[in-house]
């Protein structure tokens, strides 16, 4: 899913019964989306901006807004990548470059939040 375009799929995958680990991949993320209604249902968000040359941009606060979702529903969301053009809420692109203090958060952001659900591989560990 990438957009409130394909916010539908979500519902479809709701179906699936025999899923090991029901989860929802948000990536990229072209536009802002509300999961907040289907938590109750998934075990696993992961989420990510788009990379390459023609990258839509990601904004940071599309992230947060999951992260903190997620943790409100106990969902542990997976930061995949922040995609290669990251913005923050107000469209200004961050970039690691020229701007160090904004790199290092967006570092940890990305780093900090590789939630795995209980008992599942994840980057190589079990949670």
């Amino acid at each position: 899913m990438t957009s409130t375009e394909t916010l539908g799929r979500v519902r479809d995958l709701l179906a699936i019964q025999s899923a090991a680990v029901l989860g929802v991949s948000y990536e990229p993320g072209w536009t802002d989306v509300d999961l907040t209604p289907y938590l109750q249902a998934l075990q696993w968000v992961v989420l990510g901006g788009e990379s390459g040359a023609d990258a839509k941009p990601f904004r940071l606060d599309w992230a947060t807004r999951q992260i903190d979702a997620g943790a409100s529903a106990g969902v542990p969301v997976f930061v995949k990548q922040l995609g290669r053009v990251p913005h923050d809420d107000m469209g200004i692109l961050f970039n690691a470059r020229r701007t160090p203090l904004a790199a290092s958060s967006l570092f940890r952001l990305q780093q900090l939040w590789r939630e795995c659900p209980s008992r599942q591989p994840c980057c190589g560990v079990t949670s």
